[in-house]
């Protein structure tokens, strides 16, 4: 064998084997001697090309390697080499010996010594904070160093400050990780010395931090006592605000950590100060946190310790299982493994996984599996679907609860072998403008057929198979960069039928991997962290929160750069916030919303540049103060990102006894929030018999006053039968009004337990609720009557939703204690490999709580859920696939009125003569799942689905009658379709075999900026009021502070709440006057109706009868009220909330804030499901709107149209002598979520009122066509005059007068205000949506005004 070697200056080999070899050699990790007798430590990684009957060996001469195949499939193969023993020094020769002949040399490594490292004594790089140590990414810094090319082997040293440091030098680069020191030798500016040495020489360097070395003060410190296996550990104090340095090192099991403090509520003197732990603790074992408080330089001054609560388990005796294997049916390839496990108990929160050997899936523990008993102590009863094919003649299967392993085992007589074979892995780019790739795996078995496919956290299963069978195919979905690249190590898993595994481990730490099923999951990889050249976030001033902030970057290559924000206890972040290219400014960019309420602050986030995760901290040392998200809080209250608590939890006194009949055990509960104020949530009580419990939402119909609420729990006892029961808080969730939430349990999540507080004071959660002490156990459990399929019992699990659709009936009774109804029973389907559980519905049965009760389950199964498939061979070597299947039913969690449950097996549903299983087939059809949005501007649409590659052409129409095919990119998981710009809803129809699927498309708004605002130059009325009420402009009057009007001659006045309608939305205010003469205004949310573009009425919708109902709550006074209409099978909802203000109140609404003065109400109007007949009509919301005197003599009456000075508003004003109704409506809406320009009609300009003592007008809203909502928002005011005018000589007043009257018009006063807002919310999907409209009739606000006691001006005739 003749071989020709030829080796470049980076080492990369290529050696030319005529005929048979290629082989190519990369160095993984190449580095500088690590001193001159210790040479260097290579690693590498070697790529072959050979015939599949060679052997490859390979040696360093002198050196003991450890050399690792880590792929060959007989053509490729790959070995990796690391030196173990011995010393590089100078040069060796690698070498391969090729089916254990002749070595020959591949080329020669040079072990040199590193150059000076140039770093200085002082660097520029500077340590920002010190970051909570959850992630290996955290306390990181970067120095560049551009005359080093290869890693370097240093040591480092601890010479004094705050921080100790490890440093890592890459080629470029160096990286320090940065630690506490407990004991520090303190410096005078906080900075930290360090020393390096790389075996040659030794450098100092000196770090800079931002650390105050001033101590402030704290006071008020609270911590846990105990805790929950899943919680959020919390320390808080009250203190000042400074960057002092002080941190909690926590020690568990050994390992210590350190976490920071973070302000989250109070003022710069007063501030709240939390640190938060995440944990997840065995859940039967008792483990303690040990917690030291710490300050930057005195000794440590607090210690205290935090103990887990273990939890009692049991079963009792022996937890191994009785287990049986019976057949499902006859002409079914499936068996079944049932095992029953008697004297458990549940406990809430423990989880249960199924392991079959490598093979793990999550398992239901409630009410799954209790066949009778309590939840105290009950027999578990399993059924276990077992596939045709095992690994091993002795399978078993094991149930994982906690710590406890169950064992269910059995016998198998068909056996496959051979694990899967992994064929080839892609991801290619889908959509740059959401980084979305589609990533495919091809994968075989022949036998058993490919179960699972696991990569990192993408799970693949018979749903993603886009082509061929089970046992080859393509395996297919949509996933985002991060779930492929990030960090360097990763691992595939593919699992068969019968649980073989391939596994195989992908180092992505090394540069060029030749392994040719791996193509494309190496994307955009940058060398180093310097590629990244610039960064910085916008600087608006302010920099308040509450608006959005762009980050923006710039990288040498390309790039995906991933942006994640992280603020405590505020509802996570997307995942996929993934800067785009702005090709233009040649920046990656990304705008964010920054929450409101948020501490003046410096906010965490991380930036992931494949392959680095890079903190602020880390690039604060790479670009200084351009990668801060700084926000400063300008609220004069302070700033509050401080969840809502709990701060009292109040018991019924004494012993809680029940009595015979019904009861109430009630709780009571004090929530504790800052400015932010409480918004909502929800709690669940749940007992040791009970896990599902009884929960309640915190609103109105649980509260008592102010942030005070009461929670009864109901208990019906029957006869004598009754079980004492232990309660406690199951769950919690808490939210103010600006998102900030409070949970438990945490999950995990760094969130804190709404029972923080009480927590730290010691208390309770616990109670128990006592029976009477007659009571006895109810014997006998209740009873299944009927189990009906009530669907088809063949399901093709691969077709449409409505092919997938399942209905079942269950009756059930209890003739001691009767039914928990509450408590509805759970139907478990169980596939291979899978298994689901749906709660089912009351629907009928006698108010007797003896007599029998029916409930319902209607639920559509997963796609190709419990699908598989067998194969056979005939004589002539055609394979013939069966893809029939079963899935079978069980029953679990009946529950009667003394907690004694019943549950029912596939093995009991069978042996008492019930419907125990459903016949599955699949039949590959394409599914649509959904549909990206789409602009009026057009441009791509994706089509996301299931078996797409069946679709033989795709077509579109713009007029519901010509197809014309259009650009597609095709797999089998989306279609990307290419449209032209339009607002009118288009039609994409997919063809497959005869069948045409249509699907409407209903493109969105594009973003737009509040419209410019472009009133023409109005004149000027009764000079502004003088000097001291208003100046003139081109726009109209301006007024000053405390005036109001077009003409600066009104002020505010106060009236009463106004009483309530209780059958339509109308209320009545009385102003308090000695005369005699009332006026009454009337305003109402008239009609909607739909015009053309040449004003023909197509639909007309008068509102009639209303349902009432109070949502008022402490210190908010509202009424809702509910009406709804049905038109071609939609049903139209239509709320109208009514507000009252008491006081001033700032609203923004679209952009532009409006002032809510005292003595208002608001109107809120939602109207659900409205659609146009065509995508140029408008919708008109007709708002109705008068103004009458009680006297018919002596009086005049007028309307004006106009704009309002310096606004984007429009106004309609009606007088009747001294009194006036303005109302103002803004020229833009909220339309599908985007800010755009409408405008408004006066319905009925061309009158004159018809009489003296009446005005009244129809004002509409004219409202562009939308998809998915329109939110609008007039508003009204009575007005009341304060100054003279003489309007008499207008051809537009009416006056009549008796003999002796002057007539006369005077300016106004507002006292009281109604604001409409209008929200309509469609839903997207509907071709056409149809609403009736028939004739006009008032839905009144009425506003009752006594005449006004000012003094009006006499005018003569």
């Amino acid at each position: 064998m003749k071989l020709h070697i030829l080796i470049s200056l980076y080492l990369i080999l290529i050696v030319n084997v005529e005929c048979y070899t290629y082989i190519q050699t990369y160095y993984a990790k190449n580095t500088y001697s690590a001193g001159a007798t210790i040479g260097c430590q290579p690693e590498l990684l070697v790529s072959f090309k050979k015939l599949p009957d060679e052997t490859i060996d390979l040696t360093m001469f002198g050196l003991t390697i450890v050399k690792q195949v880590v792929y060959n499939n007989g053509t490729y193969m790959n070995i990796y080499v690391q030196i173990s023993a011995g010393l590089l020094v100078g040069q060796k020769n690698l070498q391969a010996i090729v089916n254990g002949g002749t070595a020959f040399s591949l080329g020669i490594y040079t072990c040199a010594a590193p150059p000076t490292l140039n770093i200085g004594l002082s660097s520029k790089a500077k340590v920002f904070r010190y970051e909570s140590e959850f992630t290996s990414t955290s306390n990181t810094i970067y120095i560049p160093l551009d005359d080093i090319t290869l890693n370097m082997i240093v040591t480092t040293g601890y010479v004094s400050g705050p921080l100790s440091f490890r440093a890592f030098i890459y080629p470029k680069y160096m990286e320090l990780k940065y630690s506490i020191v407990e004991n520090p030798i303190l410096t005078g500016d906080g900075s930290c010395v360090l020393s390096i040495n790389n075996g040659y020489t030794t450098t100092q360097l000196i770090i800079p931090t931002t650390f105050s070395t001033q101590n402030g003060t704290k006071s008020n410190m609270q911590n846990y006592i105990t805790t929950k296996t899943i919680d959020t550990i919390s320390s808080s104090y009250i203190g000042e605000n400074w960057k002092w340095f002080n941190y909690l090192k926590v020690i568990f099991e050994g390992n210590a950590f350190n976490l920071m403090y973070q302000p989250v509520q109070g003022s710069p003197n007063s501030t709240l100060f939390v640190s938060q732990l995440p944990i997840v603790t065995p859940f039967f074992t008792s483990k303690s946190f040990d917690f030291n408080y710490f300050q930057y330089n005195t000794p440590q001054n607090t210690t205290w310790a935090v103990q887990t609560l273990p939890n009692s388990f049991t079963p009792i005796g022996s937890i191994t299982p009785s287990t049986i294997t019976m057949d499902v049916e006859n002409n079914m390839p499936f068996g079944a493994v049932v095992g029953t496990l008697m004297g458990k108990n549940y406990l809430t929160g423990t989880s249960g996984s199924l392991v079959i050997g490598s093979y793990t899936r999550d398992f239901p523990l409630y009410p799954y599996g209790i066949s009778s008993g309590t939840c105290f102590s009950y027999s578990m009863t399993t059924t276990l679907l077992l596939p045709l094919y095992s690994s091993t003649v002795n399978m078993k299967q094991v149930l994982s609860i906690e710590n406890f392993s169950i064992e269910f085992p059995y016998i198998t007589t068909a056996n496959d072998l051979d694990p899967p074979v992994l064929i080839s892995t892609t991801a290619t780019l889908l959509n740059s403008i959401t980084s979305e790739f589609i990533f495919s795996v091809t994968a075989s078995d022949e036998i058993s057929g490919i179960s699972k496919i696991i990569y990192n956290d993408i799970i693949l299963t018979s749903e993603n198979l886009v082509s061929g069978t089970i046992f080859n195919g393509v395996f297919e979905t949509i996933i985002y960069p991060y779930q492929l690249n990030y960090g360097f190590k990763y691992a595939i898993n593919i699992y068969d039928n019968a649980f073989n595994m391939f596994h195989f481990n992908l180092n992505l730490d090394t540069v060029g991997l030749d392994d040719p099923r791996f193509v494309g999951i190496i994307s955009n990889r940058i060398a180093r962290p310097y590629i990244i050249s610039e960064l910085f976030w916008d600087s608006p001033t302010p920099n308040k929160p509450g608006m959005n902030r762009t980050l923006s970057l710039k990288i040498a290559s390309s790039a995906y750069p991933k942006l994640t924000i992280n603020i405590p206890n505020y509802p996570k972040f997307p995942d996929n916030l993934y800067l785009k290219r702005n090709s233009t400014a040649g920046y990656y960019e990304i705008t964010v919303y920054i929450p409101d309420g948020l501490y003046t602050q410096d906010i965490d986030y991380t930036l992931q540049v494949y392959p680095y995760t890079l903190s602020v901290s880390t690039l604060y040392s790479m670009f200084g103060e351009s990668a801060l998200l700084s926000v400063t809080n300008t609220n004069p209250q302070g700033a509050d990102q401080f969840p809502p608590m709990i701060s009292q939890y109040t018991l019924p006194s004494g012993t809680i006894q029940l009595s015979s009949g019904l009861n109430n055990v009630s709780i009571h509960l004090t929530i504790q929030d800052g400015i932010n104020g409480f918004d909502g949530g929800n709690i669940t009580f749940s007992s040791n018999l009970d896990p599902q419990g009884y929960t309640f939402n915190f609103d109105n119909t649980t509260m008592v006053s102010q942030d005070h609420y009461k929670f009864d729990l109901t208990f019906n006892i029957i006869t004598q039968y009754c079980r004492a029961q232990v309660f406690d808080i199951k769950s919690i969730y808490l939210r103010d009004t600006m998102g900030y939430y409070s949970q438990y349990p945490s999950n995990g999540n760094t969130v804190m337990n709404p029972w923080y507080l009480m927590n730290a004071n010691g208390s309770i959660s616990q109670f128990t609720v006592n029976c009477p002490s007659s009571s006895v156990n109810d014997p006998n459990p209740p009873v299944l009557n009927n189990f009906i399929i009530k669907s088809s019992t063949t399901i093709n699990m691969c077709g449409k939703e409505s092919e997938r659709s399942v209905t079942l009936e269950l009756t059930v009774s209890d003739s001691e204690s009767g039914l928990l109804t509450k408590n509805a029973p759970y139907v478990y389907f169980e596939g291979l490999n899978d298994i689901l559980g749906f709660q089912s519905t009351f629907v009928s049965g006698q108010p007797s709580v003896l007599a029998p009760k029916t409930y319902q389950l209607t639920t559509t199964l997963p796609y190709s859920f419990g699908t598989y498939s067998t194969k056979t061979v005939d004589s002539n070597n055609i394979t013939t696939l069966n893809n029939n299947g079963v899935i079978i039913l069980s029953v679990y969690g009946i529950f009667d009125n003394a907690y004694t449950m019943k549950g029912y097996s596939f093995g009991d549903l069978m042996n008492n003569g019930f419907n125990y299983y459903l016949n599955t087939t699949c039949t590959y059809q394409p599914v649509v799942d959904y549909v990206s949005p789409i602009s009026e501007d057009g441009g791509f649409l994706y089509i996301y689905g299931k078996r797409l590659l069946s679709i033989s052409s795709v077509s579109v129409s713009y007029d519901a009658v010509n197809f014309n095919l259009i650009t597609v990119l095709q797999s089998g998981t989306i279609l990307k379709v290419s449209t032209i710009p339009t607002r009118i809803p288009f039609t994409i129809r997919l063809k497959y075999g005869e069948t045409n699927l249509d699907y409407v498309i209903y493109p969105t708004l594009n973003p737009t900026t509040p419209p410019v605002i472009t009133n023409a130059p109005v004149k000027c009325f009764s000079d502004c009021g003088g000097p001291d009420r208003g100046e003139c402009t081109p726009n109209g009057c301006v007024c000053k502070s405390s005036w109001i009007g077009v003409d600066c001659l009104s002020t505010v006045v106060f009236t009463d709440q106004p009483n309530v309608n209780t059958t339509n939305p109308t209320t009545q205010t009385v102003l308090a006057s000695g005369d005699t003469v009332t006026y009454s205004s009337l305003v109402s949310v008239h009609s909607i109706r739909e015009i053309t573009p040449n004003g023909t009425v197509v639909f007309n919708q008068t509102f009639s009868q209303w349902i009432l109902t109070d949502i008022s709550s402490f210190g908010s006074t509202k009424y809702l009220y509910y009406v709804n209409f049905t038109k071609d099978s939609i049903t139209t909802n239509i709320t109208v909330v009514l507000e009252w203000f008491n006081s001033t109140k700032i609203i923004e609404f679209a952009g532009q804030n409006l002032t809510m003065n005292p003595s208002t109400m608001k109107y809120n109007v939602n109207i659900t499901k409205y659609s146009f007949e065509l995508g140029t009509n408008t919708l008109q919301v007709i708002f109705a709107a008068s103004l009458q005197s009680s006297a018919t003599e002596d009086t005049c009456s007028k309307k004006d149209f106009g704009d309002v000075p310096l606004s984007d508003l429009e106004y309609v004003k009606l007088k009747v002598n001294q009194n006036s109704l303005y109302g103002r409506f803004i020229k833009r809406g909220i339309i599908d979520q985007r800010v755009r320009s409408i405008s408004n009609t006066l319905l009925d300009e061309s009158g004159k009122p018809t009489e003296s003592y009446q005005s009244q007008s129809m004002i509409a809203i004219n409202v562009p066509h939308f998809f998915n909502n329109a939110m609008l928002d007039p508003d009204f005011s009575i007005l009341v005059d304060s100054g003279d005018s003489d309007d008499t000589e207008d051809n537009s007043v009416n006056c009549t007068f008796s003999n002796n009257a002057d007539k006369g018009l005077s300016r106004n006063q507002i006292i009281g205000i109604v604001v409409g807002s209008v929200v309509f919310a469609l839903i997207i999907g509907l071709l056409g949506y149809y609403l009736l409209f028939y004739k006009f009739r008032y839905s009144k606000l009425a506003i009752i005004l006594l005449k006004s006691r000012m003094k009006t001006s006499k005018v003569s005739n």
